[in-house]
């Protein structure tokens, strides 16, 4: 089993210079790398992605036709920036879905839940101290959520982002929450009620599933923020429940306990407009990349 790009590069040269197809979800981590693998002549190097590029901008310095032949193109919102930037031609974009949605899917479950997921912000990097400040705002809204959560028999599923965890920062126990090991997000999707994050992209796995989703836009920590960039290239008119406070964040979760926590019709067509076709998407993805043999 190949353990990551690096390992893939410089222990399975020969595999690499057989194949017709490169298929890579995070690239091999050296953007120099992914350039000598575009450069090969006989193979095609296909960008899968690993979340939806829509929210982080940043990211379109890296995942350009600079280091890669072709790219899939997960959601029409993603085509349209592409198509405003002017980043790839038609021709050379796969418009299919991620492969993993092809797995996803509700089940039942016999005890409402919550999941709760932050990203990691890029100016963290260099201030250590907004780690801190960024995590006390997400126990401020756990510790009120938790009170809710508690008088309506309700779960608090939440993972952290890896990079969370690198930096030593642990959650504070609480009554009724569930700590998931960012490995085993995944398997806990179909059971969730709802998900509650800022920006992290994880979102449009469960917005796939119909599953509401509430963003939390209040937790940044001055103009100097550079994180600011990337969530603000995502309007909150193709999303819905942004919220602007934490005051907002708890009312919308109550709305949603009231409701048995179902998506609003409205809300439903937003996520039928963000995505291609739902159905056989690993087949779309095939039939997508035959098409340049």
């Amino acid at each position: 089993m190949v353990k990551d790009g690096l390992d893939f590069f410089f222990n399975y040269p020969k595999l690499i210079g057989q194949s017709s197809h490169i298929i890579t979800s995070f690239g091999m981590g050296v953007p120099e790398l992914n350039a000598m693998i575009k450069a090969l002549p006989n193979s095609t190097y296909i960008f899968l992605e690993h979340g939806v590029t829509f929210f982080k901008k940043s990211v379109l310095n890296l995942y350009n036709s600079d280091y890669f032949d072709r790219i899939l193109v997960p959601s029409r919102r993603t085509k349209d920036i592409y198509d405003k930037d002017r980043l790839w031609p038609r021709e050379k974009m796969l418009l299919a879905g991620l492969p993993r949605w092809d797995l996803l899917c509700r089940r039942q479950h016999f005890q409402k839940n919550i999941f709760v997921f932050f990203t990691w912000r890029r100016s963290f990097y260099e201030n250590k101290k907004a780690v801190k400040d960024y995590f006390a705002v997400i126990v401020s809204l756990l510790n009120k959520l938790a009170v809710v959560c508690e008088e309506n028999d309700v779960k608090i599923n939440i993972a952290l982002h890896h990079q969370i965890l690198y930096s030593g920062i642990r959650l504070p126990e609480f009554d009724g929450l569930n700590i998931i090991n960012p490995n085993e997000i995944s398997k806990y999707i179909g059971d969730a009620d709802l998900l509650i994050t800022d920006y992290s992209s994880i979102c449009f796995d469960f917005m796939y599933l119909d599953i509401p989703v509430v963003f939390c836009r209040f937790n940044f920590h001055g103009k100097a923020d550079d994180d600011h960039n990337d969530v603000d290239f995502a309007k909150d008119d193709f999303l819905y429940n942004c919220c602007h406070s934490e005051e907002q964040v708890l009312a919308r979760i109550k709305c949603y306990l009231g409701n048995g926590f179902v998506l609003e019709p409205e809300n439903v067509e937003k996520n039928d407009r963000f995505f291609w076709d739902k159905s056989n998407i690993r087949e779309a993805v095939y039939r997508e990349i035959i098409k340049d043999t």
